[in-house]
């Protein structure tokens, strides 16, 4: 449709010799990936490639440690977020205080606009989660890195800028998330926002990270990038492991929109220092 029949041609000309040794190049392949896998043997041993049951790799990607230089006083707001995440969470699972209802009038839905959205919902979304797994994840991003961002920030800094990047967030997933998706829950906006932070404020500080099985540790900007390979492996719809992981997930959009907010603010605050 965008090319000219000269153009058509010309490529189907250029590329007559790969079409025409096709098997060659099959077989020169597979020849590839054998060597590559009796390289791994040798090194690794013989049963590199093989899955034993527990040793699958949970499908997340979280930090463990960071390390920057410890907060000059004690992150009270981030003890405060996790307390309160960590509250509303036990009493929706219990079933005390109708939490369980609160989660399903505060989901925000997904591309479908701001009319039938319940007041405060942008900002009750991120202490409310769908599960144990979004829990642990948004707790972990905000301990680890949040406290020298509190610090850097100030406490009641710090406290709206986490705020305005989950309704941020939110609003994106409202707006331009993909229809078909789950109402979102969960403080991935608002945690995508305080890693945008950190990346301007800590670039080149290291994070010992978890990601597929493996724990390494990689300076903030390759954590950041690695975060972001991931928004865009999990943001673009629901499927059985999603389902499984995370029923209330933020889009691509969602992910996206707080941790560009959270870049934003971090150098806007830099530049009136």
């Amino acid at each position: 449709m965008f090319v000219s029949r000269r153009g058509v041609k010309a490529l189907a000309e250029r590329f007559k010799f790969q079409r025409d040794h096709v098997q060659l190049y099959e077989s020169l392949g597979a020849s590839m990936a054998e060597e590559v896998r009796c390289r791994m043997n040798r090194r690794l041993g013989p049963d590199v490639g093989e899955v034993r049951v527990g040793e699958i790799p949970v499908p997340v990607l979280v930090p463990l440690a960071d390390g920057a230089s410890p907060a000059s006083r004690p992150p009270l707001v981030v003890y405060g977020i996790l307390f309160l995440t960590v509250a509303l969470y036990l009493l929706s699972w219990i079933g005390v205080g109708d939490g369980t209802g609160l989660q399903g009038r505060m989901a925000i839905p997904s591309g479908t606009g701001f009319s039938g959205v319940p007041k405060f919902a942008l900002l009750l979304a991120p202490f409310l989660h769908g599960g144990i797994v979004p829990l642990a994840v948004g707790c972990l991003f905000l301990f680890v890195l949040g406290d020298n961002i509190e610090d850097r920030l100030g406490r009641v800094p710090f406290l709206l800028f986490y705020l305005f990047c989950g309704a941020v967030a939110g609003a994106a997933h409202v707006l331009w998330g993909k229809a078909g998706m789950p109402a979102a829950l969960g403080s991935a906006g608002a945690v995508a926002g305080v890693l945008g932070a950190y990346l301007v404020f800590f670039p080149d500080v290291p994070i010992e990270m978890y990601g597929m099985g493996r724990v390494a540790t990689v300076p903030a900007y390759l954590f950041a990038c690695a975060w972001a390979v991931a928004a865009f492996l999990w943001g673009w719809g629901p499927g059985p492991l999603s389902d499984l992981l995370n029923p209330a997930p933020y889009s691509l959009a969602g992910h996206l929109a707080g941790f560009t907010t959270g870049v934003l603010g971090a150098v806007l605050c830099r530049s009136v220092e």
